[in-house]
Parts: C-alpha cells; sequence; structure tokens
C-alpha cells in the first residue's frame, strides 16, 4: 500500500504514505468517525496536531475522536442481588481493555480516568449508599450512570430514579450517558407479597406487585443488555 514506514501524522504506522494512497483509503477512514475532534483514522493512535495535508487532516480529525471517546475509563458498581453487575460486566466487554483503569466496587482510593462508568441499585427510589457516597467526591468527571430497579415498565419511573441520583453529582461534573433497565429481586420479596396477600385486609395492588415480581425474575435480559451496547457505542 505504497511506501512503508510510518504514518504521516507521527503516530508509528505508514509514515511517507502517498497522497493516492490516503485518497484512496478515504471510505474507510470515514468509516472511523466517532464525534467531531481530530484523529488519526488509518491506525487509531493520537496524533497530538494537524498538517497541511487536507487528506491527513481528516485522519486526523477521526483519531482525536477516538482518544476522546474511548479513552481511559473506570467501571465502578454497587450491586446487592447481582443485576447491575450483569450491566458492568456488560459494559467491560465492549469497551477496549487495555483502556480500563479499574473495575469494581466503590473503594477509597482516588479514581484517575476521565471517564467513570458508576452503576448502582436502587434503594427508596435513589441510588445505594455506597453509590451516592462516591458521586459526592467525584469533581472534573465524565460520568455515566447505570443501574436496576426492581419495579420496571415505565421509562418515567426509571427516569425519575436518575433524576434523584444526580442531584448528587457536583456541577463540575458531566453526565455523559444514562441507563437503568428492571432486575430480578430476591425470593424473599415474593415470599412477602404472599403473606401480604394471605391477610384479610392486603393491599389493594398486591396482585400487581407479584405480577411485577415474576416480571423482572428474567431482567436483565438480552434485550436490556443489548439496548446498554448500543448506548456505551454510540
Amino acid at each position: 500500500m505504497g511506501n512503508a514506514g510510518h504514518c504521516t501524522c507521527g503516530c508509528g504506522c505508514l509514515r511517507g504514505l502517498r497522497r493516492a494512497d490516503l485518497q484512496s483509503s478515504k471510505e474507510e477512514t470515514q468509516q472511523k468517525v466517532v464525534g467531531g475532534h481530530r484523529g488519526c483514522g488509518i491506525c487509531g493512535c493520537d496524533s497530538g496536531g494537524h498538517s497541511d495535508c487536507p487528506d491527513t487532516d481528516a485522519a486526523l480529525i477521526r483519531q482525536e475522536a477516538f482518544a476522546m471517546d474511548k479513552g481511559r475509563y473506570s467501571i465502578i458498581f454497587s450491586s446487592l442481588t447481582g443485576n447491575t453487575k450483569i450491566l458492568a460486566e456488560t459494559i467491560r466487554a465492549v469497551l477496549p481493555a487495555e483502556n480500563c483503569d479499574y473495575y469494581g466496587v466503590p473503594e477509597t482510593q482516588e479514581l484517575h480516568s476521565e471517564i467513570l462508568y458508576i452503576g448502582f441499585w436502587t434503594d427508596k427510589g435513589n441510588a445505594d449508599n455506597a453509590t451516592l457516597e462516591l458521586l459526592s467526591k467525584l469533581r472534573g468527571k465524565k460520568v455515566f450512570l447505570f443501574g436496576t430497579a426492581g419495579f420496571g415498565g415505565s421509562v418515567a419511573y426509571f427516569q425519575k430514579i436518575l433524576d434523584h441520583v444526580k442531584q448528587s453529582v457536583d456541577p463540575s461534573n458531566t453526565v455523559v450517558g444514562e441507563y437503568m433497565c428492571q432486575g430480578k429481586m430476591p425470593q424473599s420479596v415474593r415470599d412477602r407479597y404472599m403473606k401480604m396477600k394471605a391477610q384479610p385486609e392486603h393491599p389493594a395492588n398486591i396482585d400487581a406487585l407479584i405480577e411485577n415480581f415474576d416480571r423482572a425474575l428474567s431482567h436483565p435480559d438480552e434485550d436490556d443488555l443489548e439496548r446498554l451496547r448500543k448506548i456505551i457505542l454510540g
């Protein structure tokens, strides 16, 4: 494919690449657009600048997008029954493993990643306490929130929870994305519902509660995970 060596952006792949070669790869580099920043569409390495060649500049634009959107990240999650952990594993599987600084439960050490994927389980209409404490300490980060709740089927319900969670995010941070889905609940919850139903004066919505529990047993399901993948990959 022309002269071997390094690329025109100085990142180490094909320097001395002929203009004709760059033009012939135009369609290929256009497919690597992510966002609106500058980067090399040939090799995927940060160029740190521009050249006098329009074709090369187009490649630089695409590489900066790759560097920013697929940069260093951490995935921090709290998962009481394993539902949110499934979401965390899904996010981890679609992101570059070599760019992951930390994966696991909230810890006390400082998080240096620019992008933080933060997962929670729902407790009384808000995130769990460990997640809220973590969020309150963050400054100047890009945050993607994800979580699960026992009740589902209502986008408005999920959004209400997310809005409560975001109240704990300092204004210096930027929430770059969010996702929630339903998650299965422990069998003890259904047992409690059945005991309530056996009482002469039980809640009017007890049957709806039991139906919701049974519906949640399959979640997060593959459709939930596929929607998450599409959001993460943009």
